[in-house]
């Protein structure tokens, strides 16, 4: 059989807006990870130098040498809110999974690799607690997630209300609920179902909130994980051990953000 990793990978996220340890990541990997000859990509767009760039930066340095296939999944349906397409993502991730697990595809000597950029990643997380329910072995697959808004080290989902005055935490909750958040809000990437890989830019403020600190990178810094190079990435520390879930850190001070921006936007508008 031939290991499988899923790739979502989403051009920016449209949430609300439409440590301990220091080890480089170098001396972390996991060369027992068994991705060998194909990768399945989620994305909006079908943009294979998106699949291209995240496949080179974030599985290749795992081991990946294979050929990288993509599955189409909503970011957002017309006429319906952000919480639903949410849903519809989640939904298509489970059966895209339990197909290849139903067919025996995949299994803890070749597991099944889903990757998942910003609400691809949401997607990933809130799949995760669906497929454990149904049955899914945790050895059967392993998730890598970049630009986690749900993310259990500072995501924006889990930490943006309460990181606010007590008084003004129920106008905030209705109003990111108006925006069509829903049960979206509070979101967290579980550390308890599969082993899971997160990498975050220290200034992504969907990843990385810091009680606002990181507000301007909402809208730059979450949009320059595909722009970066091998060696940024390669940079990592793995910052907390929380269960399954590992979270990486980039430093964006090490990082030459207006490339690694424009080079994700070129990306990003590949296809058009």
């Amino acid at each position: 059989m031939s290991a499988t990793p899923i790739g979502a990978f989403f051009a920016a996220s449209s949430i609300v807006a439409g440590s301990v340890i220091s080890t480089p990541i170098s001396n972390v990997l996991h060369w027992d990870y068994a991705l060998t000859s194909e990768a399945m990509v989620i994305d909006p767009i079908v943009n294979q130098e998106w699949t291209d760039a995240a496949t080179r930066l974030y599985l290749d340095p795992l081991g990946f040498n294979g050929v990288a296939t993509t599955l189409a999944i909503p970011e957002v349906i017309a006429g319906d809110d952000l919480q639903q397409a949410v849903g519809v993502g989640v939904q298509d991730l489970v059966n895209a999974v339990e197909t290849q697990y139903n067919a025996g595809a995949i299994d803890a000597a070749d597991p099944l690799y889903i990757f998942g950029y910003s609400q691809a990643a949401v997607d990933a997380s809130l799949a995760e607690q669906q497929l454990a329910h149904d049955g899914v072995p945790t050895a059967d697959l392993h998730f890598v997630l970049v630009g986690d808004s749900a993310s259990a080290e500072g995501g924006f989902l889990n930490t943006f209300v309460e990181s606010l005055p007590t008084w003004l935490q129920p106008f905030a909750t209705q109003t990111l609920e108006s925006f069509g958040l829903g049960d979206v809000l509070g979101a967290t990437t579980p550390d308890d179902f599969y082993p899971t890989d997160v990498y975050t830019l220290s200034g992504d403020g969907w990843a990385n909130w810091d009680g606002g600190a990181n507000l301007l990178g909402l809208l730059s810094t979450h949009l320059e994980y595909l722009g970066l190079t091998t060696a940024d990435v390669n940079s990592a520390t793995l910052s907390v051990v929380d269960g399954l879930t590992d979270y990486y850190t980039i430093n964006s001070a090490d990082v030459n953000g207006l490339e690694a921006l424009w080079e994700g936007f070129m990306i990003a508008v590949s296809v058009f």
